[in-house]
């Protein structure tokens, strides 16, 4: 869930205070390449961002602290990002390597991973970038181990999966990564974002989504009053969550979390599982172990729920059993939203659409474009 301009500002400025250029000017460019030159509202704060790092460089000291490549820099790919994060030795690398590939470095020594490292998770509609990260230390947030850079990685995600040692204490492991979360402002929750907050540069409240009642949008108008925020629109993927909103208004990033008790083989793993169900009800909680992939089906389908994808089809002729391309959407898409990431559609010139599933009353109903899409909905667009 992004955060107004503003208050972006004031976190990049609390992150890059006491540090030295080269530590400020990588913050700073991170944040300059996660900004979307076409996010409406941000124009501003990425001019003062760019001259910033214009004035660290020209300090003589442009470069990462390790060296001109910043390792905590890790490129977009695919539809979505999931961090895979824990403590010491929990076995977070060999997961990520054996069930996105990651080219990960696996040993029994602790700390192994000494910088983030990235698979993909290829799914039929799109793929899910994976990443491996350095542990999460007591005393992360302030600057143990990899420090705040790293608590930053894991913010960029859109889900995150909280690997944990059946052979350890796993609902002390789990509320230490939590704490440290917290306290970076990232705020680990069981589910899927139901409200996403977007800024914008103009165009006054708006609401995009699923529909929203009177009364809903009247609370959410008045605390984006109260907050400052003139301009940006709310989309409901779910339900209006008036906590969610609120969260993101107070510069908290909402992130859509499950455990993974890893080396379900140890005698204590049974317990484990019980013991974290008991300590965060709600959370899903997955037994794993890399060795022989056990309940890897069941891992993929949790992340996919906790990203809030939902599967549809595109159909090459206006009949539900032509040739389909599958895509992963997410909840509250449009049929527009669909036309703009679809392969072979030009989004311009489509004017509406047939569907076959749920979201209509009639196999091969005709809809306009901002008609909601549901899961296994099948669409055909008509230009």
């Amino acid at each position: 869930m992004h955060l107004p301009a503003n208050h972006l500002w004031r976190k990049i400025e609390s992150e890059i205070t006491g540090k030295d250029h080269a530590e400020a000017a990588a913050i700073m460019r991170r944040y300059l390449d996660e900004i979307p030159a076409s996010w409406r509202g941000y124009q501003a704060l990425r001019d003062r961002l760019v001259k910033r790092v214009g004035r660290s460089e020209a300090a003589g000291a442009g470069r990462s602290t390790r060296g001109s490549r910043d390792e905590f820099h890790v490129q977009r790919r695919g539809i979505a990002r999931v961090c895979f994060i824990g403590a010491a030795n929990c076995g977070k690398s060999a997961i990520v390597n054996a069930f996105a590939q990651a080219p990960t470095e696996v040993n029994d020594f602790p700390q192994t991973t000494r910088e983030p490292v990235a698979g993909l998770l290829r799914l039929g509609g799109g793929d899910i970038q994976c990443l491996d990260t350095p542990a999460i230390l007591p005393g992360t947030v302030g600057g143990e181990g990899f420090g705040r850079r790293l608590l930053h990685l894991v913010s960029t995600g859109d889900a995150a999966v909280v690997v944990l040692d059946a052979g350890e204490d796993v609902t002390s492991q789990a509320r230490l990564i939590m704490a440290e979360l917290a306290a970076f402002g990232v705020r680990l929750q069981p589910h899927a974002i139901g409200t996403e907050l977007t800024p914008q540069g103009r165009g006054g409240i708006s609401f995009a989504g699923e529909p929203i009642d009177k009364a809903d949008a009247s609370v959410a108008r008045r605390m984006l009053t109260e907050a400052e925020v003139m301009h940006a629109r709310v989309t409901v993927r779910s339900a209006f969550s008036e906590d969610e909103l609120a969260a993101s208004l107070a510069g908290q990033t909402l992130m859509p979390t499950l455990f993974v008790v890893n080396k379900d083989d140890l005698p204590g793993a049974g317990k484990a599982e019980t013991d974290l169900r008991d300590a965060f009800p709600g959370h899903a909680v997955i037994r794993t172990n890399f060795l022989d992939e056990a309940n890897f089906d069941d891992l993929q389908a949790t992340i996919v729920s906790a990203l809030g994808l939902r599967a549809v089809a595109v159909l090459d002729e206006p009949a539900a059993d032509a040739r389909a391309a599958p895509l992963l959407m997410r909840a509250g898409s449009s049929a527009r939203d669909i036309a703009e990431r679809a392969e072979g559609v030009d989004d311009s010139s489509v004017v509406a659409a047939l569907v076959w599933g749920d979201s209509v009353k009639h196999p091969g109903q005709e809809v306009g474009l901002s008609h909601l899409v549901a899961d296994g909905d099948r669409v055909h667009f008509r230009a």
